[in-house]
Order: C-alpha cells, then structure tokens, then sequence
C-alpha cells in the first residue's frame, strides 16, 4: 500500500523481479515515473499534485508533504510551506 509507505517508512526499496530498481526516501519513489512504470506501481495523486503545482523540485515537495502529513498524524504542529 502506497500510502502507508508515505505515512510510515523513511527509506523505501522498489524491486523488479529481484532486482532493486530504487532505493530512496518515498518522495523520491513518488516522483520518479521510470520506477513506477518499471515496477507497475498506481502513481499517487501526490505525484499529480506536484506536477500541477508545477513544483520546480517535486522531490521536496513529496518529501514536505510527507513530512506535513506525518506531524498532523502525530498531533504535531507544522506547516507545509
């Protein structure tokens, strides 16, 4: 589940029959289109919100998001700019 990924891992491996195609943060993992297409991954809305956001670097703004989503989860105060 790809979302539970984003909420809860810090570092994800993608494989492709054995082999590793990715070893990342997760806002790495989403925003790389070669890996999901190679590994047959749904790309998120997260994904689609960067690129129209026309983010200038989608991986900080994965991460960001993230990183938003992870302290609200938590109770925490944060904010996602």
């Amino acid at each position: 589940d790809m979302n539970l990924m984003m909420a809860y891992a810090d570092r994800t491996i993608v494989l492709d029959q054995g082999q590793v195609l990715e070893d990342a943060t997760p806002g790495k993992v989403l925003t790389n289109l070669d890996v999901i297409k190679k590994a047959h991954l749904a790309q998120l809305s997260l994904q689609v919100l960067a690129e129209k956001a026309d983010a200038s670097d989608p991986i900080t703004f994965a991460e960001k998001f993230i990183a938003f989503e992870r302290s609200n989860r938590d109770g925490e105060s944060a904010s996602f700019i």
